[in-house]
């Protein structure tokens, strides 16, 4: 890809957005045309064309510029699924709604599960169980990481969610989340970072409808 084109005909181009930087990393507002399907999975590739009207590209676009902001490794997107499971958005939303309503933190953010490539059909239809949860090194809960090559380590498969921390209690020991809180953050590899601020290495969720499968990333 180019880093600049020089155009000296102003008709050859039309000024459409003004980008305003965030480090929240939020999905855009729904805008796919799914309220009469249950589940859609699409899978979108790279390509140096776009299309604004098409509200999977602009999906696949904030899966794949917060895997570039967070990854070390030199391992390329092939492709990305976008998923929409209405079921399980319906649960997430709620749960979403039920946390404002009670004054705990309702911003969510996007991090990064692995998992055996076998799993993730059945994670994408019915959301993580924590029944099947595995290495629970620092307590009990499904984990996640904000940062793609931790979660690498958990299989050959890997999926982007999002995901609503609530009260989140920051420990790095491997005791379970305290009552009172909603979801545990381990911080290690950000010293001098406040801990209120800082990516969580590991994100730990007891709770299913506080996690959104949303993206399946593919890598080469």
């Amino acid at each position: 890809m180019n880093d600049e084109f020089v155009i000296f005909d102003p008709a050859q181009a039309l000024p459409q957005y003004i980008v305003h930087y965030s480090t929240t990393g939020l999905p855009p507002p729904q805008q796919l045309p799914a309220a009469g399907q249950p589940f859609i999975k699409k899978n979108m590739k790279p390509s140096r064309t776009v299309d604004p009207n098409d509200p999977f590209q602009s999906y696949y676009n904030l899966a794949a510029q917060h895997y570039l902001s967070k990854c070390q490794t030199k391992k390329e997107i092939e492709s990305i699924d976008v998923v929409i499971n209405n079921q399980l958005l319906q649960k997430f939303e709620a749960k979403q709604k039920e946390f404002k309503s009670k004054g705990i933190p309702d911003g969510e953010i996007l991090a990064y599960h692995g998992t055996r490539s076998a799993n993730i059909d059945s994670i994408l239809r019915n959301n993580l169980d924590i029944k099947f949860a595995q290495r629970q090194a620092y307590g009990r809960g499904n984990y996640f990481s904000e940062f793609p090559e931790i979660s690498m380590g958990y299989g050959d498969g890997l999926l982007l969610c999002r995901v609503l921390p609530g009260r989140e209690w920051v420990d790095n020991s491997g005791n379970d989340i305290l009552q009172g809180y909603d979801s545990k953050k381990v911080l290690h590899m950000q010293r001098g970072q406040p801990a209120a601020n800082a990516f969580g290495d590991m994100v730990i969720i007891e709770n299913s409808d506080q996690i959104l499968p949303y993206f399946v990333m593919h890598l080469k």
